[in-house]
């Protein structure tokens, strides 16, 4: 199994993002969508572009911010989800990234079906999710902090007290490529990309 740092493995992806479309033109501005749960946040959005701004992007100069709140109300996701989508359409995205959500995690399919129909690759952070059609993934295994969740109950069980036990990080990432929903979208993902694969579903 061919491992790589996590910084190694961020600019392979990048590089490989030949991988859009070939007929998709690459936007003259990239097109960010910030999606939160809660109602409008100042503190929050400015700590996302201050993010931003580390790694070299400003609002407005060199990309473009999409806003959406959610106020709790999770059912307004799907006409949100929708109507952003058809800006990154729109203003020609190469490509769509996934963060770690419940909500979208329960929404999988959706989302698979969603970016498909527009032949728009995306990168999600659970194995499930590409092993359900979603074209790649990369995150944190599920099985393993899962096995830690037991290993805890445990303890507890055995009398520790939660506030004693440590916190502890994921040690165990994998990286998922689904080779059969790249084809069906037209992506040809590098050899070298392949080759870091924990897993190339064919």
């Amino acid at each position: 199994m061919v491992r790589t740092s996590r910084r190694e493995f961020i600019s392979l992806l990048g590089g490989a993002a030949a991988c859009p479309v070939a007929a998709r033109a690459q936007p003259a501005m990239p097109v960010v969508g910030f999606v939160n749960a809660g109602s409008t946040d100042a503190p929050l959005a400015a700590a996302f572009r201050k993010g931003l701004n580390e790694a070299g992007y400003v609002e407005g100069q060199n990309v473009t911010m999409e806003y959406r709140w959610l106020e709790g109300q999770f059912d307004r996701l799907p006409a949100m989800i929708d109507a952003a989508l058809a800006a990154l359409i729109e203003q020609r995205a190469g490509a769509l990234l996934v963060t770690a959500s419940p909500f979208f995690f329960t929404r999988a399919d959706y989302l698979i079906g969603l970016v498909a129909r527009h032949a728009l690759p995306a990168v999600y952070w659970r194995r499930e999710i590409a092993e359900a059609g979603g074209l790649m993934s990369y995150g944190s295994s599920t099985a393993e902090l899962y096995d830690q969740v037991g290993v805890y109950a445990g303890k507890i069980l055995n009398g520790a007290k939660p506030a004693d036990l440590p916190f502890l990080q994921p040690t165990k990432f994998e990286f998922v490529i689904n080779a059969k929903t790249a084809r069906a979208l037209g992506v040809k993902v590098s050899d070298n990309l392949l080759s870091l694969a924990d897993e190339v579903i064919e």
